[in-house]
């Protein structure tokens, strides 16, 4: 009878991944994370981006400033412009700043993020492109089934110039003093308005749309691929900037419909 020496001893082998081939486990990942990049590119890449100019003539000749803006204007469901999952709701944004120019001897213009008497339209920079392009009749003319008309998400098919009508223009707002945010006056887009903002000789003398590659990320954060946003509004008035960005972030501001013109720092400066 043998003793308990002749007894086979047990023997344990440890498995990687509760027995999941380790080969397979790192394709599997590799996967996913291909899956992820995409995803993240896609949510990142911008639909379209376009530059606006603006120009003013001045008496010593014409002023000009323009900035780049890159939209996110997602379609949702399969077969659109841009790949995005079927029933999301994705959320329209633009990244950019207003349009600042330096008149000389102290004068200066912006052409803020937004539109109307007040700047109250915050969304046109988002459709901007879309709303000259309809006003100047370049889309969707005698085009009745909705299916077939070009939305916003598929402007960035499209290539260009467009001059922008006083309708669609942003508003534009002057600083007396640039170390003060309530020096903020609204600047009629007429010659009259020009003449009482800032003396004779000074007159609007256009704002135009142009189509620029987009690119897409992360090659855009490099300068590889698509125009690159701009982004140096808040070197040309830091002091008004540093203001109204720590305003924004205080709660219980309320404004009435009659108030006049507030400085905002959404007005100047999104998505950063």
């Amino acid at each position: 009878m043998g003793s308990w020496r002749d007894t086979p001893q047990p023997s344990i082998t440890a498995r990687s991944g509760f027995g999941v081939d380790p080969v397979k486990l790192g394709i599997g990942t590799a996967l996913m994370a291909a899956v992820l990049l995409v995803w993240v590119a896609v949510a990142k890449t911008p639909n379209h981006a376009y530059r606006l100019t603006v120009e003013v003539e001045t008496p010593s000749g014409v002023k000009r400033g323009s900035v780049v803006r890159h939209v996110f204007a997602p379609c949702p469901g399969v077969g659109s412009t841009t790949l995005f999952p079927i029933g999301a709701s994705p959320q329209t944004s633009v990244v950019g700043e207003a349009v600042f120019i330096d008149l000389g001897e102290g004068r200066n213009l912006v052409a803020l993020m937004a539109a109307g008497p007040r700047a109250d339209d915050v969304d046109q920079p988002v459709s901007l492109v879309w709303d000259a392009m309809m006003e100047a009749r370049l889309i969707n003319q005698g085009v009745t089934d909705h299916t077939k008309r070009i939305r916003l998400c598929d402007v960035g098919k499209f290539s260009g110039v467009v001059p922008l009508s006083a309708k669609r223009a942003p508003t534009l707002v002057t600083f007396t003093d640039l170390a003060d945010p309530a020096s903020a006056r609204v600047v009629e887009p007429t010659v009259t308005g020009f003449a009482a903002a800032f003396g004779l000789g000074f007159r609007p003398a256009g704002v135009t749309l142009e189509m620029v590659p987009a690119g897409v990320w992360p090659f855009t954060l490099i300068g590889l691929s698509g125009t690159s946003v701009t982004r140096g509004i808040e070197g040309k008035m830091p002091i008004i900037m540093t203001t109204l960005i720590a305003k924004s972030r205080i709660a219980g501001q309320t404004e009435h419909p009659n108030d006049p013109y507030i400085a905002k720092s959404g007005q100047f400066l999104r998505g950063f």
